[in-house]
């Protein structure tokens, strides 16, 4: 199964909203993962649509969304 890496400054801000929430990191991340596809908020492969933080490497496009 495919498990993509999340940038350091976003596991980091993850954190603290899932602790403020009293929720696990990965449930929080689940649910905001499936409202943002629900609502179709996502990027459509558009490549001016991302602000890659440096930390992907060139391997992985910041916009690919499976």
């Amino acid at each position: 199964m495919y498990s993509p890496k999340i940038s350091e400054d976003l596991v980091h801000a993850l954190y603290f909203a899932a602790k403020d929430r009293k929720m696990p990191m990965t449930r929080l991340v689940d649910g905001i993962i499936r409202a943002a596809l629900a609502s179709n908020s996502l990027p459509q492969g558009k490549l001016g649509t991302c602000q890659p933080t440096g930390s992907l490497p060139a391997s992985e496009p910041c916009n690919a969304v499976a």
